[in-house]
């Protein structure tokens, strides 16, 4: 849960504890832990001593993969209670390269909680190697649907850049979005306007295209 919390990597390229290099942050922590757990060195002992691959290893990078499944699901219901308790939201979508060139594409849910409090979510990373605004709405409505969100009723809002893909008034995601849902009102991201701004300003000044 601290791992997740603070959105650190589980795994290294190592997956021993006893061999150098990268181990990663899970068995790191596991490490460090057993410095002040008998049990829990015990039972790296008893895994390090087994002269056979034991039935059950709960280091093991399958076991990992579990286990951050099993966290992504219990945040992943969180949200959805407290969005079912909203009801109204507004979604924020966008997308990026990763480090392997893949179009990696962010769902992110603006919402009222019980407390008075604005809240910003992650909702959802998903690849896709096709960025059409008909692609990302499928995508948006399979998550919603994942999570029971009824999107057709209670979605108020919509914020993403200028691309043609998101804003686009008949083949933008926010058209396709609009056309089942009236009242999901689009915004053009103020942050990326106002990099556009900045960046046309910064483009008139030959000592700052220089420097930059």
């Amino acid at each position: 849960m601290f791992l997740s919390k603070n959105c650190l990597a589980f795994r290294g390229h190592r997956e021993s504890l006893r061999k150098p290099g990268n181990r990663g942050n899970f068995l790191n922590l596991i490490d460090m832990m057993s410095k002040y757990s008998p049990c829990l060195a015990s039972y790296i002992t008893q895994l390090e001593m087994s002269t056979k691959k034991p039935e059950v290893n709960f280091l093991t990078k399958n076991r990992q993969n579990q286990l951050i499944s099993s966290i992504s699901n219990s945040i992943k219901s969180f949200i959805k209670n407290e969005l079912q308790h909203s009801k109204f939201f507004s979604v924020s979508i966008d997308s990026t390269f990763d480090y392997s060139r893949r179009e990696q594409v962010s769902f992110v849910v603006r919402y009222l909680q019980m407390n008075g409090q604005i809240c910003e979510r992650l909702l959802a990373l998903k690849e896709s190697s096709i960025t059409t605004g008909l692609r990302l709405f499928k995508l948006f409505e399979d998550i919603c649907s994942s999570l029971c969100l009824d999107w057709q009723n209670y979605l108020v809002g919509q914020s993403y850049d200028g691309a043609q893909n998101m804003r686009g008034e008949y083949n933008g995601l926010q058209s396709f979005i609009k056309e089942k849902c009236p009242t999901a009102t689009f915004i053009w991201c103020s942050a990326h306007r106002l990099n556009l701004v900045v960046a046309k300003t910064v483009g008139c000044s030959l000592d700052a295209v220089v420097l930059f």
